[in-house]
């Protein structure tokens, strides 16, 4: 097993150990920070508002933990001569769930398209009436009159109306 690993094969376990404790450790922590970030938002917008964001939120961490389950663990323990090439279907695999996953919340999800008449950057007319009619889910609002830079000019109104978005 030395010409494999490059180290005796009594550290084996060792390593191994060493590595799963890291693994945990890591995942506690990214998991904790997913868990204060939830906090820290519930917190900002309050009860009433987190809807979207607490469905998104739920939905996207019960996909990333199933994801989670078993297909790296299954690899680590094989000693097979495909190995590598199995790894690679599964990485694939995974990568294209993960894809469609992501399609799929994109395509589902509601969407606020949001655009000023009087863009002289992007036209709405090329562009906001286009996506809103490709996008299903989608919801355009027009400002008469407000420019390409309308989330900085006009701030005060546009996230009035991100915020009344969320809340629904």
């Amino acid at each position: 097993m030395e010409g494999r690993f490059g180290f005796p094969a009594g550290e084996l376990r060792t390593r191994t150990v060493r590595g799963v404790a890291l693994s945990v450790g890591a995942l506690v922590l990214f998991d904790g920070l997913v868990l204060l970030q939830g906090l820290i938002v519930t917190r900002l917008l309050g009860p009433r508002d987190i809807g979207l964001y607490g469905i998104v939120s739920v939905t996207l961490l019960s996909i990333l933990m199933l994801k989670r389950l078993g297909i790296d663990e299954a690899f680590v323990q094989q000693d097979e001569a495909e190995q590598e090439s199995e790894f690679q279907r599964a990485f694939t695999l995974e990568l294209s769930l993960s894809a469609v996953f992501s399609v799929v919340l994109c395509l589902t999800a509601p969407i606020l398209v949001l655009q000023g008449d009087d863009d002289q950057v992007v036209p709405y007319r090329d562009a906001a009436l286009l996506q809103a009619k490709l996008l299903k889910t989608s919801t355009l609002k027009v400002y008469p009159g407000f420019p390409h830079g309308m989330c900085t000019t006009n701030a005060e109104v546009i996230n009035a109306d991100l915020l009344a978005f969320i809340r629904g």
